[in-house]
């Protein structure tokens, strides 16, 4: 099982998500002498970036309906997601060289993403976010680089998503997921990665 992003706001703050309001935490970064700011929200329901360009006073947002397995860029479908495959048992190695020994393996899922050829470097960020449990726009950008994803939005239309889920049970009843993924260009097979994001879920 590989746990997606979900909005779960109140319905104060997913109205002022919808209207374009200020919901989330927001990450700032300079690209090309520009100022971008990224906010986690949800946009009708749907987990979305919002993403406001401050030097230039614009505001774009990429958001996935996984109803049609779509990423959409300011409401225009730009690429499309389909779940390859998902298995529940161990791999062979037994566990993740990046985790520590008390980490259970809970599963492992593959995503094709493909986007169109007018992809910007925001939406192929977005679409590679899509299908990453507890990873925004800004973290893939920021663990991938923005040169490896200017890259691929010029030189590929899509690729893989590999996810390989781990979980641990806390005595205290927090159950923390871990999440190591790995994204795989086409014709090359050049992967980058494995990344790792984390959540912890409190059943207390």
């Amino acid at each position: 099982m590989v746990l997606m992003r979900t909005c779960s706001l109140g319905a104060a703050t997913a109205l002022a998500a919808e209207n374009g309001g200020n919901t989330g935490e927001r990450e700032t970064i300079v690209i090309d002498g520009s100022v971008y700011a990224f906010e986690e929200s949800c946009y009708n329901g749907m987990p979305a970036t919002y993403i406001d360009n401050l030097t230039a006073g614009t505001r774009d947002v990429v958001y996935y309906d996984e109803a049609n397995g779509t990423v959409y860029w300011n409401g225009e479908p730009m690429a499309y997601i389909e779940k390859v495959s998902t298995t529940m048992e161990e791999p062979a190695s037994g566990i993740s060289p990046f985790a520590a020994e008390h980490w259970t393996h809970n599963g492992k899922s593959s995503f094709k993403v493909t986007w169109a050829h007018k992809a910007s470097v925001f939406a192929v960020a977005g679409a590679i976010s899509a299908v990453l449990p507890e990873v925004g726009t800004f973290q893939v950008i920021a663990k991938m680089t923005l040169g490896v994803i200017k890259g691929l939005a010029e030189a590929a239309v899509g690729g893989t998503v590999e996810i390989e889920e781990y979980y641990h049970i806390y005595a205290d009843g927090r159950i923390q997921y871990r999440w190591d993924w790995t994204f795989i260009a086409p014709t090359t097979n050049e992967r980058y990665g494995p990344f790792t994001s984390y959540s912890d879920v409190d059943f207390s």
